[in-house]
């Protein structure tokens, strides 16, 4: 059994599209700054990076916090579009160093238990120069319209030439000083303009980089689906022909009355064999074999319960809440029911000994995260109690926590619950199996929303959805597919019935929704960090 010590509260930054720099950046207790002078501990180059300033940001911990400061940069640091000079950062937090330039994510290895919410890029308008704009700096130049360039004409043909020539002396000197206003403040602005122009060229250079990755992308998954699609053809012939030649071989035979019967009797067995592989390349019977694998594997996933009381460590007596006329109080003397914390996750059995695979934030929580621990001067200790149910059942089981790994980015919790009769598990679950190529078809079972959603009378019914696998990311796979708070330990299934990874998070289009349309999978080899378990 492992787990991390508990004050070990660690951060890392996630680059976004950001060439030369590693997937993630630890951030140590001495710090972390970015700029393009080669003593920051990130480096960005200038040519790539003009916005960004020598020393520009830098992020430091502070009781467990990470704070990001901006160091005086020219273009600002930003975060959600908006300029910040010192600011605490949440767990999925994007800033970005100058508008346009490098974006990072920050992630903290304390929430990692915690569903996460993976931060969206965010694309700003292109924004041309029309006649407002011209007003706007003519204005600012103090250069006036032509309406105001031909009342200054009128008023000096109405002066005689004696003043004529005597305001001729003085807008002399006040021209020279006016014209030098002119030309620094048109220096400035076409500074601006330029720097500007300057970082739009940078980010059209990102976009194309990032359009011929994805043309290059989809070339590549053409091509295999080209020699896929060729080697479908080449097997299907193949076995056209192997009946042929079995069918004229027991015509054949029929037709010889010394033909020996064992002879024909295995000649008729290999051509039921080969009609009944080759039935499988008809599209309908594919899908029909592929739901029913499906089907097969939606029995061994579990509904899990986690009920946590609290106990007081020095006298062991449990806190309880007490609901009367003056409100509601907690108290440690007994008096009305348990304080009961109720949560539910999902799982699925992968042993006919009772061996179920989850994820660890499910069923155990890091000491510290939880605020009753220290309740009005209390010392409380939080006892978890663990139930499963099988879909499509109503029996609880009770269970027990064998060993959980929730380091870092690590996710994943091994229970074990007493076999019964008729048991379900997994019929195809390998952890030597390779992560599923992009574009290949997979499912999701889990139960979203807990006991929150509708279900048949008493029996928990576990939910199927169907996604593509669109991307590996950082040791996790991308899904596209429906995914909802609960569904976190559930596995995710190919056509074949097999175990291919662990639901674990997902990522929103709109923070405030509750599900998504882009899951992330923990692959199924690394469920050997806890499975085979040290002792059974």
């Amino acid at each position: 059994m492992s787990s991390s010590p508990l004050d070990d509260i660690r951060w890392r930054v996630t680059p976004l599209q950001v060439p030369d720099l590693p997937t993630s950046i630890e951030v140590g207790p001495e710090g972390l700054t970015f700029g393009r002078a080669p003593d920051n501990g990130i480096v960005l180059a200038e040519e790539r990076y003009p916005g960004v300033s020598s020393h520009h940001a830098r992020l430091r911990v502070e009781d467990g916090r990470l704070i990001l400061e901006d160091l005086g940069s020219t273009n600002g640091t930003l975060i959600a579009g908006a300029e910040v000079h010192s600011r605490e950062l949440d767990n999925g937090t994007a800033f970005e160093l100058s508008r346009g330039g490098p974006r990072f994510v920050a992630l903290s290895a304390a929430r990692m238990g915690e569903t996460v919410l993976m931060p969206r890029p965010t694309v700003e308008k292109k924004r041309s120069i029309g006649p407002d704009t011209v007003r706007l700096v003519r204005d600012e130049l103090g250069i006036p319209g032509e309406s105001g360039v031909q009342q200054l004409i009128q008023r000096r043909g109405r002066r005689t030439v004696l003043a004529a020539g005597a305001m001729a002396v003085i807008l002399a000197g006040a021209g020279v000083v006016g014209l030098r206003q002119v030309d620094d403040r048109s220096e400035r602005a076409v500074t601006s303009l330029a720097r500007r122009a300057a970082a739009l060229d940078e980010r059209l250079h990102a976009v194309n980089e990032l359009s011929t990755g994805l043309h290059s992308a989809w070339e590549t998954q053409r091509e295999q689906l080209a020699v896929a699609t060729a080697q479908w053809d080449a097997d299907k012939r193949a076995l056209e022909l192997e009946r042929a030649a079995l069918e004229t071989s027991l015509r054949r035979l029929e037709a010889d009355e010394v033909a020996a019967e064992a002879e024909i009797d295995d000649l008729r067995s290999r051509l039921e064999e080969t009609s009944e592989t080759l039935a499988l390349y008809d599209p309908l019977n594919l899908e029909s074999a592929k739901l029913a694998n499906v089907a097969g594997a939606v029995e061994s996933v579990v509904l899990i319960e986690a009920n946590k009381l609290y106990r007081e460590r020095t006298t062991g007596r449990i806190l309880h809440v007490d609901e009367d006329a003056g409100g509601i109080s907690l108290n440690l003397s007994g008096e009305g029911d348990p304080l009961v914390v109720e949560a539910t996750g999902s799982g699925f059995c992968i042993s006919p000994d009772g061996w179920i695979i989850t994820n660890a934030h499910v069923v155990h929580k890091k000491s510290g995260d939880d605020e009753l621990e220290s309740f009005d001067g209390l010392d409380l200790e939080p006892e978890v109690e663990l139930f499963v149910v099988f879909s499509g059942r109503d029996d609880r089981h009770p269970a027990r926590l064998v060993q959980w790994r929730n380091d870092d980015r690590e996710d994943l919790a091994l229970l074990r619950i007493e076999p019964f009769e008729g048991m379900p598990a997994v019929s195809a679950f390998d952890v030597d199996l390779d992560p599923p190529p992009s574009g290949s078809e997979v499912f999701l079972m889990g139960f979203p929303l807990g006991k929150r959603v509708l279900h048949d009378g008493d029996r928990v019914i576990a939910s199927t959805f169907k996604g593509i696998v669109s991307r590996s990311v950082d040791s996790y796979l991308q899904v596209d597919a429906a995914v909802h708070p609960g569904a976190s330990g559930g596995p995710l299934i190919d056509g074949e019935g097999r175990v291919r990874g662990v639901v674990v998070g997902m990522q929103t289009v709109d923070e405030r929704a509750g599900s998504s349309a882009i899951g992330y999978i923990i692959p199924v080899a690394e469920i050997r960090k806890v499975w085979p378990p040290a002792s059974r």
